[in-house]
């Protein structure tokens, strides 16, 4: 399957997994009592542009 739909497909997944991610990154700061992680924005900023990538393929 080659195509917009699994290009899709694949970045929904590279999403879920950053997300993943980011959350076990928050949830050990907030277990060390530490702050946000400095980097947590730019990684938010690259999940929201994949989820508009994703949403771009999706569209008709």
């Amino acid at each position: 399957m080659n195509g917009p739909e699994a290009f899709a497909d694949r970045l929904e997944a590279v999403s879920a997994d950053l997300d993943e991610w980011m959350f076990d990154r928050l949830r050990a700061a907030a277990a060390d009592g530490a702050s946000r992680p400095t980097e947590d924005k730019r990684l938010l900023a690259a999940r929201r542009a994949i989820d508009k990538a994703v949403n771009l393929l999706r569209s008709r």
